[in-house]
């Protein structure tokens, strides 16, 4: 395959939070205050009074390690930090470079790479943020097909959004294998425009040269949001 010459830096993502009195990330069904909220594994470090939840459990714990999520909330006010160190599978001392993008309303590209999704909105114009851009959003399962070199040791989806709503959340897929959970728990109202990126397990995306990527929400979540599709991988 032809392989662009486009190197993209990694988005990080928003790994420390701070809050005090009232203010949080955003607040549970029972009023609380979340303050951190993370799905994949890796560690944390909680300052403050603050119930932790790890893999499913409190825990009386202000560090250590969690392998699947980890929710940090108060029921009270007060000064909360936060951080999460993610256990993140794609290299980044090695060279990354963009091999595909396309936006959702290119339907000469969505065809190219067989894209397909089910009750999908129609496309609009989004601006905010001094960004007007194509945006659509859904709730069913999407899914389109990657062109890949073969020698990648890594692979990072990314994806431009509107975040007016936050806690989106999909299960992604590589060739019907479960990659992971990628959930985007922040929202802002005021400047909707936001980039975020989700790595695939090595073992998932070693020597392969295609691959069909599936987005797939689940009942009960904000619509997934999507303005830009594009693909990274890591080389040496």
């Amino acid at each position: 395959m032809a392989r662009d010459s486009k190197v993209t830096e990694i988005v990080p993502e928003r790994t420390f939070e701070r809050f005090e009195g009232e203010d949080c990330l955003y607040r549970d069904h029972r009023g609380h205050r979340v303050i951190h909220d993370y799905d994949g594994s890796g560690t944390y470090h909680v300052l403050g009074e603050a119930k932790i939840v790890v893999d499913g459990s409190i825990s009386a714990q202000t560090n250590g390690e969690f392998s699947h999520f980890v929710t940090v909330s108060a029921s009270t006010p007060g000064l909360i930090e936060a951080r999460i160190t993610p256990n993140d599978p794609f290299p980044t001392d090695a060279t990354i470079i963009e091999i595909d993008r396309f936006s959702i309303a290119d339907l000469e590209a969505r065809k190219a790479r067989s894209f397909q999704v089910k009750n999908m909105s129609e496309v609009e114009s989004l601006t905010s943020g001094g960004q007007t851009n194509p945006v659509a959003y859904h709730l069913n399962r999407a899914t389109w097909r990657v062109q890949l070199p073969g020698d990648q040791i890594g692979v990072r989806l990314g994806k431009t959004y509107d975040q007016f709503h936050g806690r989106q959340r999909a299960r992604v897929l590589n060739d019907g294998e479960m990659a992971g959970w990628w959930y985007l728990p922040h929202q802002n109202r005021d400047n909707r425009w936001a980039e975020a990126q989700f790595s695939l397990p090595n073992e998932l995306i070693k020597g392969k040269t295609e691959m069909e990527i599936t987005i797939d929400p689940p009942a009960g979540v904000p619509l997934w949001s999507v303005g830009e599709i594009y693909c990274l991988i890591a080389t040496r």
